[in-house]
């Protein structure tokens, strides 16, 4: 996401590691400052990785192209009308997404957060995210963030409400609570994706959903 301020600065923030998410960082100039959360610039500067993830992108000379500035919960970058504030609240989609809100024009940008209207692919094989904890991250944006009118998604179409950012928010944590208790009950997990799959749910993605039940079954 590149970004520039009445004050003429220009940089570029990556909400986390992924190539389609970090992968224009090269083609920017090298006047452009990249900002990310600390976990991202960690995916993002390792020596190997898998494709997604990104890091052969930043090998050698491309170096130069690593987020300079880092965060670790909160960071604000100018102020008045330029005034932009970047939040990490915990795993979810990696381990360094950032939330990014222009309070002066209370809209946010969630990365892939709040990916689109279905169940979210979370990378926990290569980039740190976590099934279990990807709802109760969402819950702490819901809450700690205020006066945010428009939401926009990492892969959604057109920019939408707050509400409908909670009302995501809430679908994903009613399975994440569906998928515990019937762990905890001892209920094998085919079981309880066709008692799931059974469910309204209107945002349902068949393979996420699998991926997303073994990932809280294994408590990952």
């Amino acid at each position: 996401m590149k970004v520039g301020t009445s004050s003429g600065a220009v940089f570029s923030r990556d909400t986390h590691t992924h190539y389609d998410h970090s992968g224009s960082n090269t083609d920017f100039p090298v006047t452009v400052e990249f900002v990310a959360h600390e976990g991202t610039r960690a995916n993002m500067a390792r020596e190997k990785c898998q494709p997604v993830t990104n890091c052969a992108a930043f090998q050698g000379e491309n170096a130069k192209f690593l987020p300079k500035r880092t965060f670790k919960d909160r960071l604000t970058l100018f102020s008045g009308k330029d005034q932009i504030d970047l939040y990490h609240f915990g795993r979810g989609h990696t381990d360094g997404d950032t939330f990014v809100v222009f309070p002066a024009a209370r809209a946010m940008h969630a990365g892939d957060m709040f990916p689109r209207q279905q169940m979210p692919y979370i990378d926990v094989a290569n980039s740190g995210g976590s099934a279990s904890d990807f709802g109760p991250t969402l819950q702490k944006a819901v809450e700690a963030i205020k006066n945010v009118d428009t939401v926009v998604g990492g892969h959604t179409v057109t920019p939408v409400t707050w509400n409908d950012f909670k009302t995501y928010t809430d679908f994903y944590n009613d399975f994440l609570r569906d998928a515990q208790a019937a762990r905890k009950m001892g209920t094998p997990l085919d079981e309880f994706l066709k008692a799931y799959g059974h469910k309204d749910k209107g945002f349902n993605d068949a393979n996420f959903v699998r991926a997303n039940a073994e990932a809280i079954f294994a408590g990952k």
